[in-house]
């Protein structure tokens, strides 16, 4: 599954012509950014250098690790065990966008929001508190893409949608920027749309305009220039408003302005000159040390360190101070204990990954990559959407399955008889796949019960590993949550 092909236009020699290096781009933004991701999810709960010493034995992450996470909070832990090279929500969710891209470009919001958001629910790895509340909210009946006002708790805290700030939006819209390089406006508007889908603070949708804005510039652009590079995101910052020709948009504006004492318009002006500052900070001419921009930019901050504008702005900074080198600017990111690595990482993988070419990935990471072929699949694709020559949304399982509106996130319960290594299944958004493994975990909270872990590589090249919770009162052969088998 992860040998690298041959025959493809990234890997043809002599003169490339302009598709061949779009597509070059487009392939190593996105594998360089799931690269990053599953290494800096590595490091992402470390605290710091002696932690990273005690469990990797190691004074530095340089390659993939296997490792063990452990989840579920202090009532119901369990761990999930993670191999080489396996990546988390960020890039799962970047996968999930790229299959709700149509042929223009465009993001199908209703199919990200209804199917991909809620079936995600089942295989997801590593995700936050804010984007998982989203997704569970997505499933509700009267909930659409451009309605989606939740509310959720953490702890003893109450989290309210239009206060979602986080980086949940911007770490999977890459695909977008992927798909439409040359038409900045488009662009943007589709990014604006698909990131209020899960987040309503414009910390988070600006944020996510920005890192688009980067990595569309630097596919499209050959040679990158700082100065334009960075006044160009802050033309971006300070022009960014609701499209007053969307009305899709102002439906979801309207309703914001409703809830809220603060108006929608004047919290994004406040947030504008934030990014502008941020933008002037990530600079690598400014005289300061990476570190120290991180910590100006509350990376270290429990309360900041997740922020759609903080992070965006690290990635920047990453980026712009180690372009000439795509594993050092990896390394970089992953290494900065205490920060966001994954998500971080990503994104500077992505836009690292644009400047170098496919041909700066290095083949020890490559061919250790979970589902590396798929994600030459995708790339290909979303280089035909950018060129404007796709058919239809590629990547989507084209059945009256996937068409039947309000989907439940899961199919059928099934038989425990029917679920075993080597066995064949199918699933309503990733279609046929074989069950490779099967985990069993008793959870000795109060919940009681079991959480099963099905781990099913598909047909298109995609694995996933679905978890399921199984009550202590359920038969022996019933999944409480619903299969992914029909």
């Amino acid at each position: 599954m992860n040998e690298r092909p041959s025959g493809t236009q990234v890997d043809r020699v002599g003169i490339p012509s302009s598709e061949e290096r779009i597509e070059d781009k487009i392939t190593a933004a996105l594998l360089g950014g799931a690269i990053a991701d599953a290494m800096g999810w590595i490091t992402e709960f470390i605290k710091s250098p002696v932690q990273l010493e005690s469990r990797f034995k190691v004074s530095r992450i340089s390659d993939f690790v296997s490792w063990e996470k452990k989840s579920g909070g202090r009532f119901n832990p369990y761990i999930d065990y993670i191999g080489a090279g396996e990546y988390s929500d960020d890039t799962q969710l970047t996968l999930c966008v790229a299959r709700s891209i149509q042929s223009d470009g465009s993001v199908d919001n209703e199919y990200f929001a209804k199917q991909e958001m809620t079936h995600w629910l089942a295989y997801a790895r590593g995700a936050g508190a804010t984007i998982t509340a989203a997704a569970k909210a997505l499933s509700r009946k009267s909930a659409h893409w451009n309605k989606n006002f939740f509310t959720f708790r953490r702890g003893t805290r109450s989290f309210d949608y239009r206060a979602s700030g986080a980086n949940g939006a911007a770490m999977r819209v890459g695909p977008i920027a992927m798909a439409n390089p040359f038409d900045q406006e488009f662009m943007e508007r589709q990014v604006w749309r698909n990131a209020i889908v899960t987040h309503g603070h414009p910390r988070a949708i600006l944020g996510s305009l920005v890192y688009a804005r980067a990595l569309a510039y630097i596919i499209a652009t050959p040679d990158p220039k700082i100065e334009a590079f960075i006044d160009g995101l802050k033309q971006v910052a300070l022009a960014a408003k609701v499209p007053k020709d969307d009305s899709d948009l102002k439906t979801w504006v309207t309703e914001w302005n409703r809830g809220c004492s603060e108006s929608f318009e004047r919290l994004l002006s406040q947030v504008k000159q934030e990014m502008v500052a941020t933008l002037n900070l990530v600079k690598p001419n400014n005289n300061l040390r990476l570190f120290q921009v991180y910590k100006e930019l509350g990376c270290f901050e429990p309360a900041t360190k997740g922020s759609g504008i903080a992070t965006v702005g690290a990635a920047l900074a990453t980026f712009l101070r180690h372009r000439k080198s795509f594993d050092g600017a990896i390394l970089e990111a992953v290494n900065m204990i205490g920060c966001d690595t994954d998500t971080i990482a990503a994104m500077v993988g992505s836009l690292a990954g644009a400047h170098a070419g496919y041909s700066a990935i290095p083949e020890r990471w490559a061919e250790k990559m979970q589902d590396f072929t798929y994600f030459m699949r995708v790339a290909a694709t979303l280089t035909r959407v950018a060129e404007r020559r796709a058919h239809g949304p590629e990547l989507q399982r084209t059945s009256s399955y996937i068409a039947k509106p309000n989907l439940p996130p899961v199919s059928a319960l099934p038989e425990a008889s029917d679920l075993a290594p080597g066995k064949r299944s199918e699933h309503p958004i990733f279609g046929r796949g074989t069950v490779r493994n099967i985990h069993v975990q008793p959870l000795k909270g109060k919940r009681g019960g079991d959480l099963l872990f099905i781990v099913v590589e598909f047909d298109s090249g995609q694995s996933c590993n679905f978890k399921f919770f199984r009550p202590r009162t359920a038969r022996k052969s019933q999944l409480s949550e619903g299969s992914l088998f029909r």
